[in-house]
């Protein structure tokens, strides 16, 4: 009859399951709750008050809620078939493969402390979500070290991973927000509740999660806050986490962080990443998060099954289009294979006169890469003569100072003076020295000579990495129109980097140097931000042996950068193709291996017949079916059978 009661006994009323269906898909897919829903009936059929609200209470009491669940159980036929509804992306490797997943909290999600209690579990369990019981204890017993305190400071601005500044608002709040996943075509793999900020216990227990869910496969994970995580795997003794995955930057977020991250761990740079973007979690919370308005007044065992069949129709959607959108993909990596080799071909004829080639273009990436993420040290070594002179010159400033100074400082200076004479002395006894060094003596000129050259250098190498910066970010910023998120990204990177050149120069000047040598004894501003000024061309680990201009040099390298992603997108393109193909035929094979077994039982057993059931089977066969022959259709090259991967 098609109708739906509005309790399992002595129901008062049925609903029709045409209604019913209408009111889940304008919840999952127009973001309408249950309640906009009915009042928009009650206008349009001009329902009384109280017939309203009989409706809703009686829809609210289960009733909608079990409706729903029915649905995905006839949509998935899971627990009925096998690996009914495995939540696996059909195109992702299944084995001897890189699985790319992108990690995200979102913390518009929330629920209210007083949104009520739940009496019985999700309907789903933890088909999506990770139990909280799981989730609380493992962030409890996360080690109080093992805080944010420990990332570096010279990176970005997100407060994602900072213990510190977590988001404080569980007072009134039972959960703060969501922590997810999804691979890179969109398919959403393990969610968890916080009840936290965005602290680091999150992601890695997710990491930790996924790591066991693929043990055959080669994980990359995308993450906003990659660098950090690295860093923070590797000082609390977690190496084994971090070699067993990859951390990369998402492309767009990456222009947040230093130019350093960027070229370490960057989608753009990082070998074997393709065209992956990593922003699939955005994409994904875009949809997700007009549903908070609902789940934040929600029981949590109704608030985790709304958000389970959001996140299962959205992978409904995501798979619906997937045989085309790997297509696209590897369609759009071809083009722009050829169209990189292309211009970078132009580009070493006509401005590098031919004499160079790709080649040399790869030197010039290793030179910007190492240069930019090469950690220049702020302290250079000194033998004994040195430290004497340095210290001598410290303690003749302090004299100085002590002779002008009034009041208190007097009694400060005096104990600094004094401390500073008494290393001085020990330094004397210790290598024999008769007399004190005097600022003419020719060994102190000469020691000078070398301390003040090392600081130098060292200051150099400094401005040199941060110019190499800044010129870097100022290229990328040209590619972005004023008011884009990316420009704005980059900006910031370019004024925090403007800002610590500045203070490199004024340290530079500030030391007042008096010996001559190759290096200048005073810089400025104008000096540094020449890339090709002839200080740094003096410093020891810098190339030379060209002439090819430094923006010449950078279109050369992006150029280069651009066609290796898109010849590896092609190759994860076909991988993909390939575990498309197989997912979908292994898919069929299961379901008409279980017809005939049903067929099998039904012949011994007439009373075993179910027409309902069998219909449900042979739909779910012409849905695989085609989707097997539109990806042979599309898929063109899949005509031999060594191409195809089974799923396992």
């Amino acid at each position: 009859m098609g109708f739906w009661p509005s309790s399992p006994q002595q129901p008062s009323r049925a609903y029709h399951q045409g209604f019913l269906t209408l009111l889940v898909y304008l919840q999952l897919e127009g973001h309408t709750s249950l309640q906009a829903s009915c009042q928009s009936f009650m206008w349009r059929h001009d329902w009384t008050s109280d017939m309203y609200n009989s409706i809703y209470k009686q829809l609210t009491l289960e009733t909608y809620e079990e409706f729903r669940h029915y649905l995905y159980k006839t949509r998935t036929l899971d627990d009925i078939i096998p690996a009914g509804d495995d939540q696996c992306c059909p195109a992702c490797p299944k084995v001897d493969g890189k699985i790319f997943i992108s990690l995200d909290a979102n913390f518009g999600l929330v629920r209210k402390v007083n949104a009520g209690k739940s009496f019985e579990e999700p309907k789903h369990g933890n088909k999506m979500f990770l139990s909280d019981v799981e989730v609380n204890e493992f962030v409890s017993q996360y080690d109080p070290h093992k805080s944010s305190k420990d990332h570096d400071a010279d990176c970005h601005h997100f407060q994602a991973g900072d213990n510190v500044r977590s988001k404080n608002r569980v007072q009134r709040l039972d959960k703060t927000g969501v922590f997810g996943s999804a691979c890179r075509h969109g398919i959403p793999r393990l969610f968890l509740n916080m009840e936290h900020g965005e602290r680091y216990a999150y992601p890695i227990l997710l990491i930790k999660k996924l790591i066991e869910d693929n043990p055959s496969s080669e994980l990359v994970i995308v993450y906003d806050i990659a660098c950090k995580i690295h860093s923070h795997l590797l000082k609390t003794k977690q190496a084994d986490i971090a070699e067993a995955v990859e951390l990369v930057l998402p492309c767009w977020h990456a222009y947040g962080h230093s130019a350093a991250c960027q070229v370490l761990f960057s989608t753009k740079w990082v070998s074997g990443c393709g065209l992956t973007d990593g922003e699939g979690m955005e994409r994904l919370w875009a949809y997700l998060r007009p549903f908070s308005a609902m789940t934040k007044e929600m029981t949590p065992a109704h608030r985790i099954d709304l958000l389970t069949d959001a996140l299962t129709h959205y992978r409904d959607m995501k798979e619906h289009d997937i045989i085309e959108s790997v297509q696209a993909r590897s369609e759009k990596a071809e083009m722009l294979a050829k169209q990189a080799i292309s211009e970078l071909h132009l580009l070493l004829q006509t401005e590098c006169d031919g004499l160079y080639s790709q080649e040399d273009v790869k030197k010039w990436m290793a030179e910007e890469k190492n240069l930019l993420a090469q950690k220049a040290k702020q302290k250079p070594t000194m033998n004994w003569k040195e430290q004497y002179v340095s210290k001598l010159q410290l303690y003749e400033n302090l004299r100085s100072m002590l002779a002008v100074c009034e009041g208190d400082r007097v009694v400060i200076l005096n104990e600094h003076c004094e401390e500073m004479n008494n290393e001085l002395i020990n330094i004397e006894l210790k290598n024999d020295i008769g007399t004190r060094w005097q600022a003419t003596d020719p060994e102190f000129l000469e020691n000078l000579g070398h301390l003040e050259k090392q600081q130098k250098i060292t200051l150099l190498k400094k401005i040199h990495q941060d110019v190499a910066e800044y010129s870097f970010l100022q290229e990328l910023r040209r590619k972005y129109s004023d008011g884009q998120k990316a420009a704005s990204r980059i900006s910031n990177q370019i004024s925090k980097t403007s800002r610590a050149i500045d203070k490199d120069v004024q340290r530079y000047n500030d030391n007042n140097f008096k010996t001559n040598d190759q290096f200048p004894r005073h810089i400025s501003r104008h000096d540094v931000l020449n890339m090709e000024h002839y200080m740094f061309s003096l410093l020891e680990d810098q190339s030379v042996g060209d002439s090819v201009a430094l923006t010449t040099k950078r279109k050369a390298v992006q150029l280069l950068r651009a066609a290796h992603r898109a010849i590896e997108e092609e190759e994860l393109s076909r991988r993909e193709k390939a575990s498309i193909v197989g997912y979908y035929t292994t898919k069929l094979n299961e379901i008409t291996e279980y017809l005939e077994q049903q067929e099998q039982q039904v012949e011994e057993d007439v009373s075993l017949y179910d027409v309902g059931f069998k219909c449900l089977l042979l739909q779910r066969c012409n849905k695989l079916q085609n989707r097997v022959s539109r990806a042979h259709q599309i898929f063109s090259e899949f005509g031999s059978p060594e191409y195809i991967v089974m799923y396992e």
